[in-house]
């Protein structure tokens, strides 16, 4: 019982390391795509692409 506790627990915090690195790449895409927006780019031309010089 005591194991399977232990498990658990290394489980959850090893899903919790997980998400933050998810949402910390999901930060910087989402502040680049605003920053990209905001230089008054062409969205539908190159929605992907990274502006020269970052």
């Amino acid at each position: 019982m005591y194991r399977s506790q232990e498990e658990r627990k290394e489980k959850i915090r090893g899903d919790l390391s997980i998400y933050s690195v998810l949402s910390i790449l999901k930060k910087a895409v989402s502040s680049q795509q605003s920053a990209v927006s905001s230089q008054g780019l062409e969205g539908d031309e190159q929605p992907l692409r990274a502006p020269s010089g970052v």
